[in-house]
């Protein structure tokens, strides 16, 4: 009986194995918090961010931040700040723009690690950043932080902490400065090594002269999360509570970043059943969604429940510093969502590419993306689920910016046994946060349909 369930084992091992080969997977570690692909803080653009962001001219900003503890044992940033920046006056309207910013970090700095700080860029100069005091590991309590325009070249910066306090730091700007954006959240550089708690963002306001009036709106994303990492999302809306509270993380596992679709615009076609793969081509949506804007299109495709167990891959365009177009990955599992964009590979807009998610052993999976180099495996996830009833592909977006057409193509679909078959369109789902949006080509018996919106 030993001998033969050490045969058993070891044929279970070689089907994995077959199975492995036969589907293409490609076998990447779990994933894990703190890992991610956020440049460096030297270059400021390949840096990820969870912030929302409020557009608009004004006098300065406030806000209050929770200290959380913070660390990183790479060599690169972790931080919770507010920023007040402006993309419009001489000498600010190209990269890196003009900005203030303040809060608190764990970063290398002229023999600090973790501190709380502020800095700013104005049109005539390079980053003036100081340091106010370092933060002693464990501490806890709230930043309240206030940067207020007198005049074009006038700033004063308020900052009390349970170890800094000031309400006088003057800061003169050479040229002038008219701040038209508003950011609180999280920024993170480098590749691993970062850990946070969660850290809210609450009684966010804008000044008009003298008076700060509180955020009712939750600006962009106007809905839902950001998820890179690092994570965000409203735990409380600003049209819900004056202010809002807006909430961050390095690790999405902490903040349960909650699933959040009542904003989006969907078009997809599906088929249901039992499966255990799909693979579809799509073409890489391109429609403008505005520069420095932080919002995302995308186009799914996924194997899923339709409710809170899914795992996919596809292309997205990502507006933030600048626009860009690169695969992504998305998770879920229960109330948790995991996503990342893999910045290794740019795609080329409206370019066609093919993208997989396979159940392989158990209940673990693999998201994949396929270009003329070949397939690669961009995350393994357990689901809990050996098997799920939808596949689909189509376009999206999260905050009901149009996508224009996503075309789908070549679509195939696996229930675990023989070999993939073709995938047939045969039900739709169009969910829209404004009138219109389309699906054709699907209910014909073709494995090609265009989502249209």
């Amino acid at each position: 009986m030993k001998h033969l369930a050490i045969a058993a084992r070891r044929m279970s091992a070689l089907m994995t194995i077959l199975l492995i080969l036969s589907l293409g997977l490609f076998l990447p570690p779990a994933p894990k918090a703190a890992a991610y692909a956020c440049g460096s803080s030297s270059d400021p653009a390949s840096e990820c961010y969870a912030a929302a962001t409020w557009p608009g001219n004004m006098d300065g900003a406030s806000t209050v931040i929770d200290i959380v503890p913070l660390y990183n044992s790479g060599s690169e940033l972790v931080a919770n700040q507010m920023w007040l920046k402006d993309t419009q006056s001489y000498g600010c309207t190209t990269y890196p723009f003009c900005w203030f910013e303040g809060g608190y970090a764990y970063a290398p700095y002229n023999g600090h690690s973790y501190y709380e700080y502020v800095a700013w860029i104005n049109p005539a100069g390079y980053p003036n950043v100081q340091v106010l005091t370092d933060l002693p590991s464990g501490q806890t309590g709230t930043i309240y932080l206030a940067i207020k325009r007198y005049d074009p070249y006038h700033f004063n910066i308020s900052y009390h902490s349970p170890n800094y306090y000031t309400d006088n730091m003057a800061v003169t700007v050479q040229y002038g400065m008219s701040p038209n954006y508003i950011q609180i959240g999280m920024r993170l550089s480098g590749q691993s090594g970062a850990t946070s708690g969660d850290a809210s963002f609450t009684n966010n306001c804008y000044f008009v002269g003298s008076s700060c009036y509180s955020q009712t709106n939750s600006g962009n994303p106007t809905e839902g999360y950001v998820s890179q990492p690092p994570f965000g999302y409203w735990k409380t809306k600003p049209s819900t509570q004056p202010g809002g509270t807006w909430v961050t993380s390095v690790s999405p596992a902490s903040i349960g970043v909650p699933i959040d679709t009542s904003n989006y615009a969907q078009i997809w076609g599906l088929d249901a059943g039992s499966f255990r793969g799909v693979d579809v081509y799509v073409t890489t949506p391109n429609s403008y969604i505005g520069d420095y804007s932080r919002k995302v299109i995308a186009a799914p495709v996924a194997i899923t429940d339709l409710v809170d167990h899914f795992i996919e891959s596809g292309p997205e365009k990502r507006c933030d510093a600048v626009c860009a177009t690169h695969p992504y990955w998305t998770y879920a599992v229960g109330n948790n969502i995991h996503t990342q964009e893999d910045t290794s590979v740019t795609l080329t807009p409206n370019g066609l590419y093919e993208y997989k998610s396979v159940n392989f052993t158990g209940t673990q999976w693999q998201a994949q993306f396929c270009d003329a180099y070949g397939c690669r495996g961009l995350i393994t996830a357990d689901l809990s689920r050996t098997s799920l009833p939808r596949v689909l592909a189509g376009g999206e977006s999260a905050t009901g910016d149009h996508f224009g057409t996503v075309t789908s193509s070549y679509a195939q679909e696996w229930t675990g046994y023989g070999s993939f078959t073709t995938f047939y369109c045969n039900y739709s789902i169009n969910t829209v946060a404004a009138k219109g949006g389309s699906i054709d080509g699907c209910y014909s018996n073709t494995n090609s349909w265009n989502a249209n919106y």
